[in-house]
């Protein structure tokens, strides 16, 4: 017979060898954020929009991507253009709003605001059983007082409109699929579901480009559950009625627009292309070659990761957008979290599978020159997430004497996105003092002042069938109560002849040059010299057939010339 395994007698109560519940600072304030995360919630929602409405700003920014939107949506309501450049769901719901009130620049604005409302309303949902109470706390502070999200909540990008419907497609997604798991529905009920959630993926590739990494990312994941959760069969009919759904909405889409608004595929892959070659303006460079693709890799991940991501929740790591060592703690926390909860927990494995689809196509298409901050602020709720649930994962989970490091690096996020914020409220207080008297162009240095002035001067003294060419028509557009401009964004040609024709068969009759600074801050800084260059190359090899007509400023002025 074996030896009889000695049983252990329980402690008695009282006796002192009773096991005593571990207590630290993250335990506490988990166990206060829990029955209050609700009460959380609420109070962050309405400060989120109170917020949003302090940090209003009535302007259009200076990148002019927000003004184009604003463009195409007057074009395609009144003129029937369908916007073919960037995601043209937007233009045509600003569209629609432009239909029925204008060109209310106010009022278009304030549709961000609604979809940054919904935004966090539903991250909320799709987060709240998947992060712990004071993590959960923590971000729902972080989001509602951010500064970069509040200013997203008054501009006319696709950002906000993008945060809604990402925060919904994970929200929907956990509920319709990861949490049930798809063998528990019904074959009627999970099929529509699975139209629904593909209906939705398309929804947000139309709105921008790399909305197609949403579908991508859930039938990989899919596919994955597949293999590592038992019900392959489940999974894999998801996985194909995905693909299938996204497939018919895709090519039913491509079918109206070619049917109502005569639109082909030739004329939306241009933008597409471009960003294969090495230079986005400058064809002549040739395409990108692995090397380069490997460059923009690391280059966009030192610039966006490194840099803008923490810029974001008020963080610095030296002045220049290019810190390497910040993307790379990144890349391992999100790599941690992804071999942590790759057996234990699906949702995160959604998310983390979904962050790496999005940000690897992001860097390895986009040219390194860019580095905006928006092209990363759609991910940033969810890195930031992400990057939190591991050090909770790691350090509480899994170590002893470094639990409070969950603890302490959400509060520093908290006070670092804070100060951010209130650094900026003097400046917004000012603003407000302005717009209140009228003064809607405060906020603009002077070289853009000029430069505005002249787009509403042409459109109240030019004839009516005149048509000008400027460096940034859709500010001009906007500033000018809805004239239509040409756009010279590059000198295609050395040629004098080629400039000159361009011009003329696009029915320009005048052109508007600016002195608009690359860098408004600086006042010693060089100029944006396109339209400059254009003109003199003209004026060298045709003298005459430009006659100065109107000049607006005496510092950084901006000039009026006919083109005969």
């Amino acid at each position: 017979m074996g030896r009889k395994k000695k049983i252990k007698p329980e402690p008695k109560p009282g006796s002192g060898n009773d096991p005593v519940p571990e207590k630290n600072l993250y335990l506490w304030l988990n166990d206060w954020a829990g029955p209050r995360l609700n009460r959380i919630f609420w109070i962050c929602f309405f400060l989120s929009i109170l917020l949003g409405l302090f940090f209003f700003d009535p302007k259009v920014s200076l990148g002019g991507d927000d003004s184009m939107y604003i463009n195409r949506a007057f074009n395609f309501i009144h003129q029937g253009k369908f916007p073919t450049f960037q995601g043209p769901l937007y233009p045509m719901l600003l569209g629609v709003i432009i239909y029925f009130s204008g060109l209310n620049l106010i009022l278009l604005k304030s549709l961000s605001l609604l979809f940054m409302a919904g935004h966090l309303w539903f991250y909320y949902k799709a987060f709240k059983r998947h992060l712990s109470p004071f993590l959960m706390a923590t971000m729902l502070i972080i989001l509602s007082t951010n500064y970069s999200l509040l200013y997203m909540s008054s501009t006319t990008y696709t950002e906000p409109l993008y945060l809604f419907l990402q925060s919904l497609f994970i929200y929907l997604f956990d509920r319709y699929i990861i949490s049930p798991g798809p063998v528990t529905r019904p074959a009627g009920r999970f099929a529509g579901r699975m139209v629904l959630l593909a209906g939705l993926a398309f929804i947000m590739s139309i709105t921008r480009s790399v909305g197609l990494t949403v579908p991508i990312a859930a039938v990989v994941f899919l596919t994955l559950e597949a293999f590592l959760r038992g019900k392959k069969q489940s999974y894999l009919i998801a996985a194909g009625t995905m693909v299938v759904a996204f497939l018919v909405f895709h090519y039913s889409f491509q079918l109206m627009k070619k049917e109502i608004w005569n639109v082909t595929t030739a004329q939306t892959s241009g933008q597409m292309e471009k960003l294969f070659y090495k230079n986005y303006y400058n064809e002549q460079a040739g395409k990108e070659d692995f090397s380069g693709y490997v460059k923009r890799l690391t280059g966009n991940s030192a610039s966006y990761l490194g840099y803008h991501f923490y810029s974001i929740f008020g963080m610095s790591f030296g002045d220049k957008p290019s810190a390497s060592w910040p993307a790379i703690l990144v890349y391992i926390m999100l790599l941690t979290g992804f071999v942590i909860t790759l057996k234990k927990d699906p949702f995160w494995t959604w998310i983390l599978l979904y962050l790496g689809a999005a940000l690897g196509v992001t860097f390895i298409l986009l040219q390194v020159f860019w580095t905006q901050e928006r092209l990363v602020l759609v991910y940033a709720p969810l890195i930031l997430a992400a990057f939190l649930h591991t050090i909770h994962l790691v350090f509480y989970e899994h170590t002893g004497k470094l639990k409070f490091i969950t603890v302490l690096v959400p509060f520093i996020f908290i006070l670092a996105n804070t100060g951010k914020t209130v650094s900026r409220i003097p400046e917004t207080v000012t603003s407000i003092r302005h717009y209140l008297k009228g003064e809607m162009l405060y906020g603009f240095t002077q070289d853009w002042i000029n430069y505005l002035d002249m787009a509403r001067w042409s459109a109240e003294n030019l004839p009516e069938d005149a048509y000008v060419a400027c460096r940034k028509p859709g500010m001009a557009f906007i500033y000018s109560g809805g004239k239509e401009f040409y756009g010279i964004w590059r000198v295609p040609s050395d040629d004098p002849e080629e400039l000159y024709q361009k011009l003329k068969k696009a029915g320009v009759t005048h052109v508007i040059m600016a002195h608009l600074l690359v860098n408004p801050e600086k006042s010693q800084t060089r100029t944006i010299n396109t339209v400059r260059r254009y003109l003199t190359r003209i004026n060298q090899a045709y003298p005459g057939k430009l006659r100065l007509v109107h000049k607006i400023g005496n510092k950084w002025p901006a000039y009026l010339y006919e083109l005969h």
